[in-house]
């Protein structure tokens, strides 16, 4: 189906990925507000479903077919959205297939924001289905997490991979030909930055909680996303080398600054009306 580039083929492709992605959606939120059920229950069942429709639009986000990939990237937008201020926490069910959608995404960055590849609009749509997905999948900062059978993830280090795929379209191939790609993703890092939770993640912090003069990767991985998206940007991009680097910095720290502004300002525009 994926190979069939007739008008009724893309639809019926469409109309798939976006009813899917509603359908996991809504059943990924309703879970979170329940109580757990048995791994051989009909919602066992479910979760080997819900994992499989999201392995499927992580693969697509990366299809030769540019209408293919991004209606896929917009599909994961959908799939990881919530409702409420804050994600609800992931269910470990999904950790997989979320490390697999974040390392597709990863890889998406890679080939659209700066390669022999390089399209801006693939980019973008990658860009805010990696911010939707960093926040929806909220567990710590780099560090070895268990899914529900127990076993141990690396999805921490997966989400800081994909932050760091974000933070190279910064100035990039694709932001020379579409400077509007730097909002966007100090919108998907402002998300990440945001899912910030002490309560429902436990984050790593470094040694010394006083920034370093100069940048130092392995610092900023230690840091919670707040902090290690402050930090990239104020201590790598806004004193980089590179016009391109320092010029897309500015944007976004607009976003991510529109972001916490509008979190302030909301509870008292609700009190007002």
């Amino acid at each position: 189906m994926l190979g069939n580039n007739d008008s009724s083929g893309l639809g019926r492709l469409h109309g798939s990925a976006f009813l899917g992605a509603h359908v996991v959606r809504a059943f990924r939120l309703r879970a979170a507000n329940t109580q757990k059920t048995e791994e051989g229950s009909i919602e066992g069942t479910l979760w080997t479903k819900v994992s499989q429709v999201f392995d499927a639009l992580g693969k697509g986000c990366l299809h030769g077919e540019e209408i293919i990939g991004n209606a896929c990237a917009d599909s994961l937008s959908i799939a990881f959205s919530y409702d409420e201020t804050d994600a609800p926490v992931l269910d470990g069910h999904l950790f997989e297939s979320a490390f697999s959608v974040l390392t597709n995404l990863t890889n998406g960055l890679s080939k659209f924001g700066h390669s022999d590849t390089v399209n801006p609009t693939r980019a973008a749509k990658l860009a805010h289905a990696s911010g939707r997905c960093l926040a929806a999948t909220t567990t710590g900062s780099g560090i070895a997490i268990s899914d529900a059978n127990g076993t141990k993830s690396n999805l921490g280090l997966a989400r800081l991979a994909c932050v760091d795929a974000l933070f190279e379209c910064l100035g990039s191939m694709a932001y020379r030909k579409d400077e509007e790609i730097s909002i966007v993703v100090g919108e998907a890092l402002a998300s990440y930055a945001d899912a910030y939770s002490p309560e429902n993640a436990v984050w790593s912090y470094p040694d010394s909680r006083e920034w370093p003069s100069d940048f130092e990767e392995s610092y900023a991985n230690q840091l919670p996303p707040h902090e290690h998206v402050l930090f990239v940007l104020l201590r790598k991009f806004f004193t980089a080398t590179s016009p391109h680097k320092r010029t897309a910095c500015a944007p976004a720290l607009l976003a991510i600054a529109a972001r916490g502004a509008n979190r302030v300002c909301t509870p008292s525009c609700t009190l007002l009306q």
